[in-house]
């Protein structure tokens, strides 16, 4: 007899005789069914955790589908359809990142940042099961996704190491822990006893060939093409027709999505070994930490003088630069991404009586010269230099003067392309030679991806997949997937079917292939992007509960007494508690002390409500820019750019503190300080605890935070929450009089889906509303003595609020970090 164990949610349950379980390496989700005999009505909710225990083998699946059949007056027989637990990953959504750091990211770092992200603003936590190990330090370059769940997102991981993601509830830690299964892991070879045997084919259509069309394509570990070659050069093109020499630029033939390295060769004197005194030469500079993306270019400040190197010294005693990263607007070159020029190449500044060129490259080349010459450039790379002489440490160079369009350069680059090609199976003979069309899903992708998939889908199409069916009892050894046959290959599929004293096994034998699903999925799902034109824009989500309970729990969140005083205000209104969130304080954190002492940075809140949610959004739209100060220099003012991101761009935690107005910073005659602002005076117009929220956000990414109240009920049929109660809240708008809130009676019960009084219901103009102690608090409504016992709801207008049934006439009102 095979002994069959159930639990749900942790609690043995009874099942028939038949449980059946199925596990694969297609790339598509396993599944099982069971029917449980239970006295219980309700039926189990999905995504319920479910273990089997059968024959000595473990599974472990979620609820799917259950479908209570009453048998008796007290007996239920709930037939349960199961999945893999990676399911539960498909409803849960993390923020729009990217991770498209010049060091690319391993999966172990891509995948603590989102065990951060999901911990945090979701309270769900994974783990990464020997995240140790050495293929974990796979590098990911690279990588964008945008609008995609985590299960999307951990396969995508998983398949740069050519594994599945398997995914277990750990009962004790309360965790889902991460492992992997290679697509090849084999396991024992088996000898095949069949009782019965099918030859199927794929359910793909047949075709021997592939015909793929690639749009966007780019190469994830991309080495970059050198343009216009390797060891040639360009010198700036003219914008238009007519030759401006603020209208210069360098043009590349396709977009531009990195630049990787620039070179520039430029004749300068020089003081070489064995030379007595200064001679001419050719030489290379490398002066790419000069070129930036426009966002990041936007980002750099304006110096007063617009020969801005000419503060930039070498210390020949201490043999270090001053202001060794003097990056201005002056001095640095920028691109768009997805766009094919390298544009600030001269600039003019204009003043009230004169107006000054600012020679920009010429500037950036410079720079780089004066750096350190035996690091920046070697004189192997002068025209015809037969030997090495380095340039002595004490040594100095002068670059000749040289018009902007005469700067001779090369730039190594990744761009992203449109293309089409074919690919074929490994072996067609005896087959008709046909074609089908494979076209991405996805806007942008990985060409080394897809030519992959393409390959790999090519051989699928048409293969023959040996199915065979074997009874085993409770004595045998039985199948299991990866295990392999010498003449049918691997199982691939294995699908048994338990009683109390066999199992059947149905196993899908295939040589050549196993992650079937997953390498078509680019034509038959979505897939995540590689890094594309598009900025993401990184913004979780933060949410609290406001609950109506008829009992009594206690506050628990980072509002304070003033803004739930304000919140409820809609319900009976006070003009003191008039006062709802238009700014947050934000400090990056760990930030630049000298900067950021008693000061932070000024969001604006967008705040929005209905349905039973208020929502509370801040936001920047650069990726590094807060906004611009104003700096005054030699009588002129310039703008002066305020990031809100660490030195390096990137942002892990930010402290934010929500507020009702701002204290400005005093400015002064040379210095106008927004949207820097006081710090330390904003606890005068707090709402909340100034929160450590974790971000991690990408150099390249924008960044935004939604705080959010939902408002709940813990007993729906008696106490109601209407829209209009989110839509009209005092905390997201400024209430300039006494709202027009009134109170209506009926006998027939309120629903949820009541939004406005119906036709039937009766105003009751002297019924009193009042607001309890507000943590812990009570709403009470206290009808006229002639509508004792009717159902109410307080509306704004005649757009319901609030309402209760069942003679509920009063209710807690707490604010939870979770709901209970």
């Amino acid at each position: 007899m095979i002994s069959n164990t159930v639990k749900i949610n942790n609690v043995e349950v009874d099942v028939n005789n038949a449980i059946v379980a199925e596990k694969n390496r297609k790339g598509s989700v396993g599944y099982g069914s069971i029917t449980v005999f239970s006295t219980r009505s309700e039926r189990y909710e999905p995504y319920t955790v479910v273990d089997l225990t059968c024959g000595g083998k473990i599974f472990q699946y979620v609820v799917q589908a259950d479908e209570p059949h009453q048998e008796k007056s007290d007996n239920y027989e709930h037939v349960i359809t199961l999945a893999e637990c990676i399911l539960f990953f498909k409803t849960v959504f993390p923020a729009d990142r990217g991770f498209t750091k010049a060091v690319p990211m391993t999966i172990a770092e891509i995948f603590a940042v989102y065990k951060r992200e999901l911990s945090f603003y979701q309270g769900i936590e994974i783990e990464l099961e020997n995240n140790t190990d050495s293929i974990y330090a796979t590098k990911m370059p690279w990588k964008e996704y945008a609008s995609k769940n985590f299960a999307v997102i951990i396969y995508d991981l998983f398949r740069r190491i050519d594994c599945l993601p398997r995914v277990e509830w750990d009962w004790v830690s309360s965790t889902w822990t991460f492992s992997r299964e290679a697509f090849n892991e084999k396991g024992n070879e088996i000898t095949v006893d069949h009782d019965a045997a099918d030859t199927i084919v794929n359910d793909i259509d047949y075709a021997t060939d592939i015909k793929g069309q690639a749009r966007n394509a780019l190469r994830e570990s991309d080495p970059g093409i050198w343009f216009p070659g390797k060891n040639e050069y360009i010198t700036p093109r003219a914008k238009g027709t007519l030759f401006r020499d603020t209208e210069l630029q360098f043009q590349f033939p396709s977009p531009i999505i990195t630049i990787k390295n620039a070179v520039c060769y430029v004749l300068c004197d020089m003081i070489l070994v064995g030379d007595a005194d200064y001679t001419e030469h050719y030489v290379k500079i490398d002066f790419t930490g000069s070129i930036f993306s426009k966002e990041e270019w936007e980002a750099l400040p304006i110096y007063s003088d617009p020969n801005c190197n000419l503060h930039i010294t070498y210390n020949y005693t201490t043999e270090v630069l001053e202001d060794p990263d003097a990056h201005y607007k002056q001095n640095s070159l920028y691109y768009e991404i997805g766009k094919s020029t390298i544009d600030n190449l001269f600039s003019q500044e204009q003043y009230i009586f004169f107006t000054t060129n600012v020679v920009t490259l010429n500037n950036a080349i410079y720079y780089w010269l004066l750096k350190s010459a035996d690091e920046q450039y070697d004189i192997n790379w002068a025209y015809g230099a037969p030997e090495s002489p380095k340039v002595l440490p004490e040594g100095y160079a002068n670059m000749d003067d040289m018009d902007t369009e005469a700067f001779k350069c090369n730039f190594l680059f990744t761009t992203q392309k449109d293309f089409d090609f074919k690919t074929e199976k490994a072996d067609i003979s005896n087959l008709v030679k046909t074609t089908v069309l494979n076209a991405q899903s996805e806007n942008i992708i990985d060409a080394s991806r897809y030519l992959e998939s393409a390959y790999a889908l090519a051989n699928r199409l048409g293969h023959p997949v040996e199915r065979r069916e074997q009874m085993f009892n409770d004595t045998d050894t039985v199948w299991d997937l990866g295990d392999y046959d010498a003449t049918l290959g691997t199982i691939i599929d294995i699908r048994y079917a338990y009683d109390r004293y066999a199992v059947i096994v149905t196993a899908d034998f295939a040589i050549g292939f196993s992650n079937t699903s997953g390498e078509y999925s680019i034509s038959k799902e979505p897939e995540a992007f590689t890094i594309g034109k598009i900025r993401q824009h990184t913004n979780p989500i933060y949410s609290e509960y406001l609950v109506f309970s008829k009992f009594n729990n206690s506050d628990d969140t980072i509002f304070n007494s003033e803004a739930k005083a304000t919140i409820m205000n809609i319900l009976d209104w006070e003009s003191a508690n008039n006062e709802p969130i238009t700014h947050a304080n934000m400090i990056p954190y760990p930030t630049d002390t000298s900067v950021f002492t008693g000061t932070g940075i000024d969001m604006h809140v967008f705040g929005a409500g209905s349905g039973n949610v208020i929502m509370l959004n801040v936001s920047f739209n650069h990726q590094t820019i807060a906004g611009y100060s104003k700096i005054k220099i030699d009588s002129a003012w310039y703008k002066n750019p305020v990031k809100y991101v660490y030195t390096d761009d990137s942002l892990e935690d930010a402290k934010i503190l929500f507020q009702n107005g701002v204290t400005l910073l005093a400015d002064t005659s040379t210095l106008e300080y927004y949207p820097l602002v006081n710090s330390i005076d904003a606890f005068i117009n707090a709402k909340t605890s100034r929160v450590d929220f974790p971000i991690d956000k990408n150099p390249n990414d924008s960044f935004g935070l939604t705080l959010q109240i939902i408002c709940v009920s813990h007993s729906p049929e008696d106490i109601v929450i209407g829209n209009a109660f989110a839509k009209y809240n005092n905390i997201i708008y400024e209430i300039d009089s006494a709202p027009d809130v009134r109170v209506y009676v009926s006998t027939i019960p309120f629903s949820v889906f009541d939004k406005r009084i119906r036709a039937g219901d009766v105003l009751d103009s002297g019924a009193v509303r009042t607001i309890g102690a507000l943590y812990g608090g009570t709403f009470t409504v206290t009808l006229s003595e002639a509508y004792t016992g009717y159902n109410w709801a307080v509306t704004y207008g005649e757009e319901i609020m609030l309402a209760g049934n069942n003679e509920t006439y009063s209710m807690y009102i707490d604010l939870l970090k979770e709901r209970e």
